[in-house]
């Protein structure tokens, strides 16, 4: 069976995070175990905020 590669597209993934530095750890390593890489230049572009100033979408969800 051929191993899974990841094909480079051009695109970026861009990602807010606000959920704990714990969820934003988990959610690129299942990012990258999904896109594997052979090497480092392979794995997809990802520019990732994560800014605890950012306001609490339950706030805004419930219009307080």
């Amino acid at each position: 069976m051929a191993e899974k590669r990841l094909v480079k597209n051009g695109k970026k993934l861009g990602v807010i995070g606000g959920m704990g530095s714990a969820a934003s750890a988990e959610f690129l390593r299942i990012l990258a175990a999904n896109a594997p890489a052979f090497v480092d230049q392979e794995h997809p572009v990802v520019y990732m905020i994560a800014d605890s100033d950012l306001p609490d979408r339950s706030t805004a969800i419930l219009g307080k």
